[in-house]
């Protein structure tokens, strides 16, 4: 079976460890924090420091927060250089993510440090054009594939001017991304796998985030009141101590989940009731339907709709060019006396949507008049003011 290389740059902003995808959160992952380590039996890590002149990871996020907190963000405006403090949200840290295909049970130690230390010199090189320097790598043996965590932040060029800027280097544009990958696939990945990624047919459909994040309303691994963990039922077999095996999401426990469930169910309901209401509803009862389905208070809804049935009454009045009902209906009698077939009793309420093309007059085919306001409604342009009758 053939192997697929995985690489992954990204950059994460400060925030608290609670908050999944900040520095902190991913710094305790990475030193495996109890909090943060439950999907682990027992954390297994290697931390390899590269170019850090800190006594522990800890001092390495204090001093990235103290530093970003010192920067300065240097911005044009009007042609005059002003310097602005760091975002709150700017990127703090930037991690690569490299992974063995191979499972850790079936990998030799030897063979997962030596890609450890190609890892760390192409790496280096690479972000040492970039302007960035690598400070730590850390390497997890304790899941089903061996991987690597490597954390870099601003030279010390940079650092020297009070900057920090990374999101060019941590969020590139497709091209850039591309390369990385080619680049470090034809020098270190190819003698470990065997090709740069997997066919888009056998790829694994992605979750849709939202859904993600419903089920999630914990950090992972928090245990909610009712015994299940991030939101999914825990299997009645497990016990307590093997609890956290049941924490990982798939797409068919998200489809399955209830929250999904509810809201696919309302987008569909409400594009099925608006699209018979349309079709079946006079121009006064949409009017009507939309104002209160805003959410507004009753009493700016009622002013709503009487500004709205007052303007449509005015264009209806100014709408000199339409044939009258009398005209139409003398058209009806003679239409119904030159082809025998019966039409339509007048004064009919029906106003389903049917195409004229255009300088029609804009009648319906049963003998009501037709209105620009509906039809607009009907094939889905938005419904403006003072709009001019359509010719």
């Amino acid at each position: 079976m053939p192997t697929y290389q995985f690489i992954r740059i990204q950059g994460y902003p400060r925030g608290p460890a609670r908050k999944k995808g900040t520095l902190a959160s991913v710094l305790a992952e990475g030193r495996r924090d109890p909090s943060h380590s439950r999907h682990v039996g027992a954390p297994e890590i290697e931390v390899t420091p590269v170019d850090a002149e800190w006594s522990s990871l800890r001092e390495y996020q204090a001093w990235i927060e103290t530093t970003m907190a010192q920067s300065v963000s240097p911005q044009n405006i009007k042609g005059k250089v002003v310097e602005r403090k760091v975002r709150k949200d700017a990127t703090a840290i930037g991690t690569v993510i490299a992974s063995l295909p191979t499972e850790t049970k079936d990998t030799s130690l030897e063979k997962i440090r030596q890609f450890r230390n190609e890892c760390i010199d192409w790496l280096k090189v690479y972000l040492k054009k970039a302007g960035m320097r690598l400070n730590y790598c850390v390497l997890h043996l304790d899941e089903n594939y061996p991987h690597l965590h490597l954390w870099f932040t601003p030279g010390r060029e940079m650092l020297a001017r009070r900057e920090w800027a990374m999101s060019y280097v941590t969020n590139p544009s497709v091209i850039v991304k591309q390369n990385f990958r080619q680049n470090f696939y034809r020098d270190v990945g190819r003698r470990y796998v065997d090709e740069l990624e997997k066919p888009k047919e056998e790829r694994r459909r992605r979750i849709p985030s939202r859904a993600v994040a419903a089920a999630n309303r914990l950090p992972p691994g928090e245990p909610n009141s009712d015994g299940s963990i991030m939101g999914l039922p825990v299997a009645k077999e497990s016990n307590s101590s093997d609890a956290d095996h049941h924490s990982s999401i798939t797409p068919g426990m998200i489809e399955r989940s209830p929250f999904y469930i509810r809201t696919v169910r309302r987008m569909i309901e409400a594009a099925l009731q608006q699209r018979q209401r349309i079709g079946d509803l006079t121009e006064e009862q949409i009017i009507r339907l939309f104002a209160e389905r805003s959410g507004a208070s009753e009493e700016c809804c009622g002013g709503i709709i009487d500004n709205m049935l007052a303007e449509r009454s005015k264009d209806t009045d100014n709408t000199t060019h339409r044939p009258t009902r009398s005209v139409l209906e003398d058209l009806r009698k003679s239409h119904e006396s030159s082809s025998g077939s019966p039409s339509p009793a007048a004064g009919t309420s029906d106003t389903r949507h049917t195409e004229t093309p255009p300088g029609d007059s804009g009648n319906s085919p049963d003998g009501v008049m037709g209105t620009p306001t509906l039809d607009r409604l009907k094939s889905g342009r938005r419904l403006k003011r003072n709009n001019p009758p359509e010719r």
